[in-house]
């Protein structure tokens, strides 16, 4: 509340958005529709493939923006995608199977054991998430959960 007017402000938050360089117009469009006011657009220093974008968004812009974001930039890193028998993550490229026509495989009696795509509840993904490193984001279309990877297991990783 602005006490010398008397009339309410609007909340805004700090969002700051590291970006592949390709999806930078994607993603200050979609920051600029939801009324936000660009404060800062540079390189990274660390890695000069992605730009870091800084804006000042009202708070009711930020509903939906990860969601948004995502499928603009088709980011899906860090995403749990499936379960593994092993104790280790396994990092995976994600794409769709090309269908195949007039197609005969040796491996066709395999194809029928696999077990389909099983769609989350928010209850069901709430309780499969283990660590403090891991998340789950609920949009109205959508529950998706993800993995913040840990340090230690980035630097240990780029060494080999």
């Amino acid at each position: 509340m602005d006490e010398t007017t008397n009339t309410l402000l609007e909340p805004f938050d700090h969002v700051e958005v590291q970006v592949p360089e390709e999806y930078v117009g994607a993603v200050v469009d979609a920051l600029a529709k939801r009324r936000g006011e660009m404060i800062n657009l540079m390189h990274n220093h660390e890695n000069e493939q992605f730009s870091v974008v800084e804006y000042a968004v009202p708070t009711r812009g930020l509903f939906g923006l990860n969601n948004a974001l995502m499928t603009l930039t088709r980011v899906y890193e860090n995403q749990i995608i499936g379960e593994n028998k092993y104790p280790d993550d396994l990092r995976v490229n994600v794409c769709r199977v090309k269908q195949l026509t007039n197609h005969r495989s040796a491996t066709k009696e395999v194809a029928k054991t696999l077990q389909g795509i099983r769609t989350l509840t928010l209850d069901d993904a709430l309780e499969y998430i283990r660590g403090e490193n891991e998340f789950v984001e609920a949009t109205p279309q959508s529950v998706r959960m993800f993995k913040i990877p840990s340090k230690r297991k980035q630097t240990v990783a780029g060494k080999s």
